[in-house]
């Protein structure tokens, strides 16, 4: 029900920081899953096309299917009902993650990626109002991530093309960290933990990279990977 990311940087002053940040899930709906991932990047991008914005992202069942290159059905229905939940029932604990520059000092904070959502009964083929449904980012992701305009443009038709976890994980992880640059390095332990892979090894680290790069190598997003 809980996972932790914990690492150690040397801030500006030369102070040694503990940064942990954990996610906490609850009791009955766990941890996020791959899948709310893909909600997640689905809801983004319906905010992004929406005007004008506030902490509301207005959606359908049937509109999110689409996005994600899913087969209207019940039973996806039901796994995007499932996944709001999470998305709204989880916790985020982050301590040390964040500088309040008027302050001097490093900042704790705990909050939600959603506050709430209100969801109107979509049948199969028939999509309710876009207007109606929607999902409320909590005041600290929506002034983080939205107002901050961190929500990156993504090539979508590759991302939910994509058949593996580990590969769209990845994706993301380079889409974003080597922008324009057709040539990304970085040492592969420092790698495995951002994704987060927790293998002890680079061997195994290795092992469960290389379907993610022969998967993007087919796709054409990468051309060679060293």
């Amino acid at each position: 029900k809980t996972y932790s990311f914990t690492q150690r940087i040397t801030d500006h002053e030369g102070t040694l920081v503990k940064q942990t940040w954990s996610v906490l899930g609850s009791d009955k709906y766990g941890l996020p899953t791959p899948y709310d991932d893909d909600v997640l990047i689905a809801l983004l991008y319906c905010y992004k096309e929406q005007k004008p914005q506030g902490k509301r992202i207005h959606f359908s069942l049937y509109k999110l299917c689409q996005i994600m290159h899913k087969a209207l059905s019940k039973r996806e229905y039901d796994r995007m009902r499932d996944s709001l939940n999470r998305l709204t029932s989880t916790t985020i604990v982050a301590t040390n993650c964040f500088y309040d520059n008027l302050a001097k000092s490093w900042v704790s904070e705990a909050f939600h990626v959603f506050d709430r959502y209100k969801l109107y009964q979509e049948r199969k083929g028939r999509a309710a109002s876009p207007h109606l449904s929607f999902v409320e980012m909590s005041a600290f992701f929506h002034q983080s991530v939205a107002v901050a305009n961190y929500i990156k443009d993504l090539n979508l038709g590759i991302y939910y093309g994509l058949a593996l976890p580990i590969s769209k994980r990845l994706f993301r992880y380079l889409d974003k960290n080597r922008y324009k640059k057709s040539r990304y390095e970085e040492t592969l332990m420092r790698m495995a933990t951002k994704l987060p892979l927790t293998y002890a090894y680079p061997s195994q680290v290795k092992q469960k990279l290389t379907p993610a790069h022969e998967e993007l190598l087919r796709h054409g997003y990468l051309t060679n990977v060293t």
